[in-house]
């Protein structure tokens, strides 16, 4: 069998000075070297001939199709990576989204990819995002799960009017992660090499489906690591848009990522958007990985710019401020005041006036769970008692506010 190829793929595999060596013959005590010589070296270790190292290539280093695994010879001392120049990590948004494989996931209907969308925008043009400074690159976002005409409507609208930078593209379709996606991903980057942050919006339209009897995990993690094998090969970020878990760990939101853990496993970073309520304005961006600090982000949707903007986060207010800012402790107290003998009536009632008075929009159920779990606060702040409905069936389900006289 020929073994030049082994050579040139990996020269000088064979390091003699490397090689283990064998004890030497111990000095004898309290003899000295003479003067003017050398201390004795041990012995140059014993040299393989040449059938020896072709049998050592053959059982350990060749592959069963006659190719050469170099691995061993990438592992080397510590102390040439302390002294060695590597390029440093690209942080596409400072501090938030570096180089590799990232997940942003979120329940429906949240604003992932209004917030997807406009970080293309931003690290296109090299403009802030969420009030953090961005590394300029081509941008590529995969809306899979938009129409051309959804996603120009959503375009327009964080472009306000502004022209698109010429670094962002988009596509509406794309192959699956077994079937060509990786092949179409090396083409726009050949075409555009410039191309630093690829979206996929969603991750489960690249997937493949999955076989009966199926190892979850494993396929979770293969998937993940096929694209972020791909992203480390190019220096560039993948951001796969995912969804959450309706139930979950509420003090861990990357618990509730949808699938195994061999989805985070696998990832470089992941970024989870949350809330204490649905109907809440205030949303957290959990961020986690393997080069980034853990960080938390409130933020809020702009309905007139279609931007998420960063906000002072509500935890650094005290709790009474946090309490007179609710929009149903706002009506709550004003229905109070005004009735002396006390108010009643059923959370649709309350939901009428909680609308008028500050124009938030709660369902019947969101606004009898908010008045329960505020009731120690009314009456600890305003004095008022609050008093859920009966759990009767005769008649109206009415909650009661009445405010104490002092």
């Amino acid at each position: 069998m020929e073994y030049e190829a082994l050579e040139a793929a990996a020269p000088g595999w064979w390091d003699e000075e490397n090689a283990p060596l064998p004890p030497g013959p111990e000095p004898s005590a309290g003899e000295p070297p003479p003067a003017g010589d050398k201390p004795p070296q041990d012995p140059p270790p014993p040299q393989e001939d040449e059938a020896e190292q072709a049998r050592f290539r053959e059982e350990h280093m060749l592959r069963a199709d006659g190719t050469v695994d170099p691995t061993p010879l990438s592992w080397n001392r510590a102390a040439g990576l302390l002294g060695a120049k590597l390029r440093p990590i690209r942080y596409f948004v400072e501090g938030l989204l570096p180089q590799g494989l990232a997940l942003l996931a979120a329940p429906p209907k949240y604003g992932k990819s209004w917030l997807a969308l406009d970080l293309c925008v931003s690290v296109a043009r090299g403009a802030p995002f969420l009030g953090r400074e961005t590394e300029r690159a081509d941008t590529l976002y995969l809306a899979l799960e938009d129409s051309p005409n959804r996603l120009q409507m959503r375009l327009a609208a964080v472009l306000g009017g502004d022209a698109p930078p010429d670094g962002l593209f988009y596509g509406t379709a794309a192959g699956t992660i077994g079937d060509r996606l990786l092949h179409q991903l090396a083409v726009h980057l050949h075409r555009w090499p410039d191309t630093g942050l690829v979206v996929i919006d969603t991750f489960q339209k690249v997937r493949d489906g999955s076989r009966a009897g199926a190892d979850i995990y494993a396929r979770d993690y293969r998937d993940v690591g096929a694209l972020k094998q791909f992203a480390d090969a190019h220096g560039i970020c993948i951001l796969l848009v995912h969804h959450l878990r309706k139930a979950g760990d509420a003090a861990d939101p990357f618990a509730r990522i949808s699938g195994t853990n061999g989805l985070l496993g696998a990832a470089d970073t992941a970024l989870v958007m949350t809330r204490d309520e649905r109907q809440d304005d205030i949303t957290t961006l959990s961020a986690t990985g393997r080069d980034v600090v853990a960080d938390d982000i409130s933020m809020r949707f702009d309905q007139i710019t279609a931007r998420w903007q960063p906000v002072a986060d509500p935890r650094t207010q005290s709790r009474e401020a946090r309490y007179r800012a609710d929009p149903v402790v706002i009506a709550a107290c004003a229905l109070a005041a005004s009735s002396p003998g006390g108010w009643q009536g059923t959370a649709s009632e309350f939901c009428g006036y909680l609308f008028e008075q500050t124009g938030a929009e709660l369902s019947s159920r969101s606004v009898s769970s908010r008045l329960r779990s505020l009731a120690g606060d009314l009456l600890r702040y305003d004095g008022i008692l609050y008093s859920p409905p009966s759990d009767s069936s005769a008649g109206r389900r009415v909650h009661t506010l009445y405010k104490k006289s002092i």
